[in-house]
Order: structure tokens, then C-alpha cells, then sequence
């Protein structure tokens, strides 16, 4: 029994709703389900009621979930237990990350990495996400940094797991001394799918942005590269636009691009790709700490 279970069970408890907490927890109902039932098998005792306005708790589960409680927050204080942050953080990082043509807020999130750890080293690969949970899969890779929608979530398999920092809104990206960036503050998909469109990253990748493409976006991509030098000089030089994603409440890409928001208000998330098991390597654990720590600061 995986004590992330416990802890879905309890976050049931906390919304009252399977489907509150399968938002929160990034699951799809069928799936919590299914471990609500998984957690009552294996300690043959019955969690909850349902009905139409949500689910209740039972007696032996009101019993059940207080414990489990406090058995979680014991875990969490033995991962407490021997750290050491000039041992557990020096050498080798592996990092994995979906390519951005914005690269300024990673560039300060590893600045802060190194002055925090001054022990550490980072080594960093731009891959697409197939690759990416094959290496963090088989170890070659602690930890990916990835842009992925509700769908890919879902779908994720059973040994990876998905911590979202922050929501990106999928926006249009233009030359900012365009006719588009002086004219409009949003765009609409329909005003552009007539338009020479330039993709960022690989054609073969199924990414975040492919996957919203196939299912809102009507027109054609003419070009897709994975040489930003490409893709700079399309979008200021030959009056081609295109469509990728920010965190929410930026509008800045890089100099000389802006980006636009889409009306059809779409967004995606960007979180860590995981081995389920990371919390036994505490080096990743410190990992997803700072990045955490970091994000929300940014966010601020």
C-alpha cells in the first residue's frame, strides 16, 4: 500500500467530494475511485457513503482517517531524520526539462539553486516528455520539469507521479513591434488559423502544446524547429507568429517577443516528473523543496 494513498483518502475526507479532490489531486474520479477502494480492501473497513451532494465519512472511517493522519505526519518527520544538506546535496543533479524559448526564470531558479547548495552540480537536458519519463523511470534522470495538460496527467503511468507548481496559459506568441501586438490584447485561435504558424521543440514529441492543438486549433503549423536562432528570427523578421504557454500573469516572453493571450482561456500545468518512490532518494526530496520554495516566490 503507497502511503500517497493514505494520503488521497484523506483529502477526500478534507473536500467531502470525489470530485473536488480529484481535481485537486490532479487524478480523474474513476482513478481515485478506485484507490478509495483499493485502501478499504487491503484494511477491510468501509471509508465512506456515497450520495448525489458528495460522500460522508463513517464511524470506524472517522477512526480510520485520524490515525492515518497522524501516521503521515510521523513519515513525513522521518524523512527529517539524518538529513544533511552538504551530504545529501553534493554531486551529480540530472535534470530533464521541456523545451522553452523563455529561459530567463530557469536561469534564476538554478542561480538560486547554486548559491543555496554550493556543492551540488546540475546537469540539464532539454528532451521531450516520452524521453523524459523513461529516464526518470530508469534513474538516468532525478528529476524532469514538464509542461503537461490535464489529459497527460491522467494518463501518466502508475510509477511516475506529477507535482504541479504553477498554471501556464496557452497564449500566441508575436514580434512586439507587430500590426498583432500594437492592434490586439487577446487573439482568438479562429483570427489566426489562416496564418504562417512557427512551433518551438521537436515535431515528433507528444507534447502539451501538440496535444492542445489537436484538439482546439483548426489551421496548420508551416514550420517547427527546435533551433531557437530559427524561431527568433521567424517570429521579429519574417511577420510569422506562434502559439506556446507562460505562467499565468506574465506577458513578457524574451526581448522583442510578447505574447498574447488566447480568449479561449486554456491552461496547462508545470510540475516535476517523478519516480512515485522519490521520497527515498532525499537529494530529490530537497529538490522539489526548493523548486517549490523558489516557484512560490516567483509567483509572488
Amino acid at each position: 500500500m503507497l502511503t500517497e494513498y493514505l494520503f488521497y483518502v484523506t483529502k477526500v475526507q478534507e473536500y467531502g467530494s470525489i470530485s473536488k479532490a480529484s481535481r485537486e489531486l490532479l487524478l480523474s474520479q474513476q482513478r481515485l475511485s478506485q484507490i478509495i477502494q483499493e485502501v478499504e480492501d487491503s484494511f477491510e473497513i468501509k471509508l465512506f457513503y456515497r450520495s448525489s451532494k458528495g460522500v460522508e465519512v463513517t464511524h470506524e472511517g472517522e477512526e480510520f482517517l485520524e490515525k492515518t493522519r497522524v501516521i503521515l505526519k510521523d513519515i513525513r518527520s522521518l524523512h527529517e531524520v539524518g538529513k544533511s544538506e552538504e551530504r545529501i546535496l553534493k554531486g551529480k543533479l540530472n535534470i530533464n526539462k521541456f523545451p522553452d524559448i523563455s529561459a530567463e526564470y530557469f536561469s534564476d531558479f538554478m542561480e538560486f539553486m547554486i548559491n543555496r547548495h554550493e556543492s551540488i552540480e546540475l546537469y540539464i537536458d532539454e528532451i521531450s516528455v516520452a524521453d523524459m519519463i523513461g529516464n526518470v523511470k530508469d534513474g538516468r534522470a532525478n528529476v524532469g520539469i514538464a509542461i503537461l495538460s490535464s489529459e497527460m496527467i491522467e494518463e501518466l503511468p502508475d510509477y511516475i507521479t506529477f507535482i504541479p507548481i504553477l498554471e501556464r496559459r496557452v497564449v500566441v506568441y508575436v514580434a512586439e513591434d507587430s500590426f498583432f501586438a500594437n492592434k490586439y490584447r487577446s487573439i482568438s485561435l479562429k483570427g489566426i488559423k489562416d496564418l504562417p504558424i512557427i512551433l518551438y521543440g521537436d515535431s515528433h514529441e507528444r507534447n502539451a502544446l501538440n496535444n492542445f492543438l489537436r484538439r482546439f486549433w483548426e489551421g496548420k503549423v508551416r514550420i517547427q524547429t527546435n533551433n531557437l536562432k530559427i524561431f527568433f528570427d521567424y517570429i521579429t523578421r519574417k511577420n510569422c507568429i506562434s502559439i506556446g504557454s507562460i505562467p499565468c500573469g506574465h506577458h513578457q516572453v524574451i526581448d522583442k517577443i510578447k505574447a498574447l493571450p488566447i480568449r479561449e482561456n486554456i491552461f496547462l500545468q508545470q510540475g516535476l516528473v517523478l519516480r512515485r518512490d522519490y521520497r527515498k532518494n532525499l537529494k530529490n526530496e530537497i529538490f522539489v523543496e526548493n523548486y517549490k520554495e523558489f516557484y512560490k516566490r516567483y509567483s509572488e
